[in-house]
């Protein structure tokens, strides 16, 4: 039991490490937390928690959707007690890299990016507990700089240029 227990903790605090599904997948492997992987048309969001339709427990398992039949992109994600967990990634439907990041507690986390479907760089920067914060740089899909959104921000608050 203890020997469990200990695996249960070193695979929790695995989950919101930088690219952890494979810690995610064993997670819901060796514990059976009600872990599924469904796309994101199979939830439903109830008072800020993601719910399997039809289900009063919130869901825990992973996320994906490929871009066949789905106008926004191929996403992959990882859903923990009803929020979002650990590393996210979704693609432009041709295939280019939408946005990357990372959830903890179903807040946005350290460092996002984000890309026009040219494959440009569109965003960047920091959330702190799911609010901007520090440098923040946006681009224009021509790659000149955004000035009307980079800059400083302070508890998601642009505080200077």
């Amino acid at each position: 039991m203890r020997t469990l227990y200990i695996t249960f903790l070193v695979l929790s605090s695995l989950l919101s490490l930088p690219n952890s599904c494979y810690a995610q997948n064993l997670f819901c492997e060796i514990i059976k937390l009600n872990c599924k992987n469904l796309s994101p048309s199979e939830l439903v969001e109830r008072n800020n928690l993601f719910y399997p339709k039809n289900s009063d427990t919130p869901f825990t398992g992973k996320i994906s959707q490929t871009s066949e039949g789905w106008i926004y992109g191929k996403l992959d994600g990882f859903i923990k007690n009803g929020l979002k967990e650990g590393y996210w990634q979704q693609f432009h439907p041709n295939g280019q890299l939408r946005y990357k990041g990372h959830y903890i507690e179903g807040l946005r986390q350290g460092l996002w990016e984000s890309y026009w479907d040219n494959g440009q760089l569109e965003m960047k920067g920091n959330f702190e507990k799911g609010k901007r914060e520090g440098v923040w740089s946006y681009y224009n899909q021509d790659k000149t700089i955004n000035h009307i959104f980079t800059g400083t921000y302070k508890n998601d608050v642009r505080v200077n240029d």
